[in-house]
C-alpha cells in the first residue's frame, strides 16, 4: 500500500494530467467508432527538455498478426502511416510513403515502441513490421525515428533461415549499418544498432503478434510515466495492463487504460457488453460489495482472482475486480 505522500502525489498528477489524457482517450473512443476495424492508432504522453509531448501513430489498413495466427484478410490494401509528434518547440509529422513497399502491408505495435533519452530529450522509436508471407529467406523491418523535432524513417532488410523459428541477421554490416544511420546522434545510433543486433534474431520477432514483446529481450527501460491511449485494443490486454499497472502501483496508468476499457467495451448500465460475453448475473454494485471485502481481506488473491478471470474471458468479473482494486488504492 501506498503512503499518503505517495497517495497525495499520484492524486495531484492525476489531476494536472486529466484534461490531456481525457483528450487522448475521448480521440481514441472516436477513432474506433469512424472507421475499419484494420485501422489502429495509439496516442502517448510524456515531459522532456521540449516540454509536455504527445505521440500520434495512426496505421490505415493494418494485418496485425494476432494472437491467434490469423491476419486480416485485407489484400491490396494500401497502408499508410502517419506518426505525429507535438510539444512546446513545434510539430513534426512523418508519413510513410516508400515506393518500393507500396504494395505491402503493414503490422503496428504500440508495445514495439521504445524510447532513450539522450541530452534530456526522449528519441522515439518505432517499429514497423510486414504481414506478407512470401518474402522467402528475407524478411523487411521499417522504423519511424523522431528526435529533438527530426524525423528519420529507415528500411532494413533480414536474411532468415526458413523455419517458422529460424534465426536472422541483418543482411549488411555493422560498418554499412553505421554509415545508413549517420543522421542520428552518435549515442542514439549505437543504441539503435545495439537494439537492431539483439532484439530482431527470429522470424518469429519480424512476424510478431502481441505475445511477442512480453519476451525477456524486449524488457528495456521506459519513461517512468508515460500516458497511451490505444484504438481497436482487445479486451483481455486491456485487462492485462490494468493488472500490471496495479501490481507496480502505477495508478496513473492504470487510470488510463480503465477509461479506454470503460469507453470501448462499458455500456450505459455499467455492464461488460462485449459480444459473445454480456453476462448480467448479479447486482453490480452486490458483486462489488463482495469484491471490496476480498481486497480488505486478502488483496493479493483477488489480483489472481482477476487474472484467472481474464484467462477464461470473464471479463466483466475481471473487469471489477481491478476497478475495486484501483479505487481502494486511490483513497
Amino acid at each position: 500500500m501506498n503512503s499518503n505522500k505517495e497517495n497525495s502525489s499520484i492524486k495531484l498528477h492525476l489531476k494536472l494530467s486529466a484534461w490531456s489524457i481525457l483528450f487522448l482517450l475521448l480521440s481514441s473512443f472516436a477513432i474506433g467508432q469512424n472507421h475499419e476495424p484494420d485501422v489502429t492508432s495509439t496516442v502517448k504522453t510524456w515531459e522532456d527538455l521540449t516540454g509536455e509531448n504527445t505521440l500520434y501513430v495512426r496505421v490505415d489498413a493494418a494485418c496485425n498478426n494476432y494472437d491467434m495466427k490469423r491476419l486480416f484478410p485485407k489484400i491490396g490494401a494500401p497502408t499508410a502511416v502517419v506518426a505525429k509528434l507535438t510539444n512546446d518547440e513545434g510539430v513534426v509529422t512523418a508519413i510513410y510513403e516508400d515506393k518500393k513497399f507500396a504494395n505491402e502491408m503493414l503490422m503496428f505495435y504500440e508495445e514495439g515502441i521504445w524510447f532513450k533519452e539522450e541530452d534530456d530529450i526522449q528519441a522515439v522509436f518505432i517499429p514497423l513490421f510486414y504481414c506478407s508471407l512470401k518474402h522467402g529467406e528475407k524478411m523487411p523491418l521499417s522504423y519511424i525515428v523522431l528526435y529533438d523535432n527530426q524525423k528519420y524513417i529507415y528500411h532494413f532488410t533480414f536474411k532468415c533461415k526458413p523455419t517458422v523459428l529460424g534465426s536472422c541477421e541483418i543482411s549488411i554490416s555493422k560498418s554499412d549499418l553505421n554509415k545508413r544511420l549517420h543522421q542520428l546522434p552518435t549515442a542514439l545510433k549505437k543504441e539503435f544498432i545495439n537494439y537492431i543486433d539483439k532484439v530482431y534474431t527470429t522470424r518469429e520477432d519480424l512476424f510478431p503478434n502481441h505475445l511477442t514483446f512480453k519476451n525477456e529481450k524486449y524488457k528495456r527501460k521506459q519513461i517512468e510515466e508515460i500516458g497511451t491511449a490505444n484504438d481497436n485494443s482487445y479486451p483481455h490486454i486491456l485487462l492485462y495492463k490494468i493488472h500490471t499497472f496495479l501490481q507496480e502501483a502505477n495508478l496513473v496508468m492504470a487510470s488510463v487504460y480503465l477509461e479506454e476499457f470503460k469507453q470501448l467495451y462499458v455500456n450505459a448500465e455499467g455492464y461488460v457488453d462485449i459480444a459473445g460475453f454480456n453476462v448480467k448475473n448479479s447486482n453490480l454494485e452486490t458483486q462489488k460489495g463482495q469484491y471490496r471485502h476480498q481486497f480488505f481481506v486478502n488483496e493479493s488473491a483477488l489480483m489472481q482472482q482477476a487474472i484467472e478471470s481474464i484467462d477464461r474471458d470473464a471479463y466483466q468479473n475481471a473487469y471489477l475486480m481491478l476497478q475495486v482494486t484501483f479505487e481502494e488504492l486511490m483513497k
